[in-house]
């Protein structure tokens, strides 16, 4: 058995680490809240919140070299209060913060070979008011390689 995180455990982690460093502009209600999947969008106490969902992966191996790479999915959904009448502009700034943190290191760290940001989309708030959080999310995919035999060890 391998010891140690994994390579697609560190790149979820750095993804986390970059989204929590996101301190909003003045217009936010307050900093940038991070989850990791399994949060309810609805259901989570503070907003304006992230979620990062791992959506799956695409692998190839070589015999030949001994790598596995993959390409991971990630999106990150975006929660803001819709009671506010400014909720678009503030989807629109939270999912441009967060793509724009993304881009910052695309390496993660080191661990991958490159991250892109597909696309940032934006969700209308519930009109029936019962529900007061208005969203968005931000797609992307992340390349990374690991050993064959140790998914520890980033190539």
């Amino acid at each position: 058995m391998v010891a140690g995180t994994t390579v697609q455990e560190n790149v979820t982690l750095s993804i986390i680490d970059a989204l929590r460093e996101i301190d909003g502009p003045p217009d936010y209600a307050k900093t940038l809240t991070v989850y990791r999947m399994g949060a309810n969008i609805v259901e989570v106490p503070i907003l304006p919140c992230a979620i990062v969902l791992d959506v799956g992966c695409d692998e190839t191996d070589s015999a030949v070299n001994g790598l596995i790479q993959c390409t991971r999915h990630f999106d990150v959904i975006v929660g803001v209060n819709s009671y506010n009448s400014d909720w678009p502009a503030q989807v629109q700034a939270v999912c441009a913060d967060i793509a724009a943190k993304l881009r910052e290191d695309w390496t993660r760290g080191g661990y991958a070979h490159t991250t892109k940001v597909e696309f940032e989309d934006i969700w209308d708030a519930p009109s029936d008011g019962e529900q007061p959080v208005a969203g968005g999310h931000v797609s992307m995919t992340v390349v990374y390689r690991h050993h064959y035999n140790d998914p520890t060890y980033a190539a």
